[in-house]
């Protein structure tokens, strides 16, 4: 989702903390994909199907709350 009119908005906050900030769609693959937490090209279809995820360390939504 590249072009302005598709891009997604995707926010995050640490687990032990409910201060959402937004993330970018490289960053989020990055902290998602890239540390293990989901097989490379599974994060952002599970985030977009279920709404939310989580990693070890962090939530990612769709909406800036739980």
């Amino acid at each position: 989702m590249t072009n302005n009119k598709n891009t997604i908005k995707i926010y995050k906050t640490y687990v032990d903390k409910e201060q959402w900030f937004e993330v970018t769609e490289k960053q989020f693959i990055s902290q998602t994909e890239g540390r293990g937490a989901y097989k490379k090209g599974t994060a952002l279809f599970t985030l977009l199907d279920v709404g939310i995820i989580r990693t070890d360390f962090a939530y990612f939504s769709l909406t800036p709350k739980f």
